[in-house]
């Protein structure tokens, strides 16, 4: 079987694994898409190395890429930034919630 082969029957096998695997641990959906390309690209890049592996070592091999691929991206800037401003929120949300109850607490007395 050559590399173009491998490669379809690899992203047909593993596409839906890899992208749940990277949603899970970024919770991004766009993220995870590209975790999926990059994983990809990384088998595609070592295709020598990986041609010969079995399929449960490409499974294996595959899902390591893609979990270290989205802790890196939870180490990076722009993870940080991106949660920061969704701290941001919650916490305008809190103090909203808040203000919206002292509001209804004095309309009762």
């Amino acid at each position: 079987m050559d590399f173009e082969e491998d490669l379809k029957i690899v992203i047909d096998k593993y596409e839906k694994l890899i992208f749940k695997l990277s949603l899970d641990i970024t919770r991004s959906k766009e993220e995870s898409e590209n975790i999926v390309q990059e994983t990809f690209l990384s088998y595609y890049n070592h295709r020598d190395e990986y041609l010969r592996l079995d399929d449960i070592s490409k499974k294996r091999l595959l899902a390591r890429i893609a979990i270290n691929k989205a802790k890196d991206y939870l180490k990076s800037s722009y993870a940080k930034k991106r949660e920061g401003s969704d701290n941001e929120e919650i916490i305008n949300l809190e103090v909203s919630n808040i203000n919206l109850e002292e509001s209804l607490i004095k309309r009762e007395k």
